[in-house]
């Protein structure tokens, strides 16, 4: 059987990487402040980074991931030197469009989810006011359509009156009318003698 062999460059790849990957300690915070925001600011947290192994300086790949019900919504990556540890604030922007609810902030290094924190956002002020107005608007709209509508009956029950009584009264006018002329009458006598 014929072996088949490693190329060096793997092995010495693996030998840096895979203690890279289990040697860190991570942990991710959003301060008190930032816990709760709205809509359309940005969210700060810090990361904490220790390498336990301290095998000298190197550079991590890090991957911030915003997730609610289990479905990302933002992603933001960058690159950091790590000696021994570090810690730092890091920032995304949160989308002006985003619904009110509680969220995930998860650290992703080299692939590996590693630490998460919540935090939650609610509409922002400038979206709430576009919402009330909307809504009075919408409402204004409605009661004047139905004072509209109402106008319209009640301009067409008073044409309807109207047309009763003109009728009524021509009725009247010709009932008086028959009856007048079928009133028996003397010659040359008035009504009063």
């Amino acid at each position: 059987m014929k072996k088949q062999k490693i190329p060096i460059s793997i092995i010495l790849g693996l030998i840096i990487i895979l203690p890279l990957i289990h040697a860190l300690e991570v942990t991710i915070n959003v301060p008190e402040k930032y816990q709760e925001i709205e809509a359309g600011e940005k969210l700060i947290f810090k990361i904490d980074i220790k390498n336990i192994e301290k095998i000298g300086r190197h550079d991590i790949n890090l991957e911030y991931a915003i997730i609610k019900d289990n479905k990302t919504i933002i992603k933001s990556k960058e690159t950091k030197a790590i000696e021994v540890q570090t810690s730092f604030l890091a920032s995304i922007n949160i989308p002006n469009d985003m619904e009110d609810g509680t969220y995930i902030i998860k650290t992703i290094i080299n692939e590996k989810e590693i630490s998460e924190a919540t935090f939650y956002v609610k509409k922002s002020k400038k979206e709430q006011i576009k919402t009330y107005f909307t809504l009075i608007v919408s409402a204004t709209i409605i009661v004047a359509l139905i004072i509209f509508y109402e106008i319209k009956k009640m301009k067409k029950s008073t044409k309807t009156l109207k047309q009763e009584s003109e009728s009524l009264k021509e009725k009247i006018k010709k009932e008086n009318k028959s009856a007048f002329q079928n009133l028996p009458t003397k010659t040359g006598t008035s009504a009063f003698d």
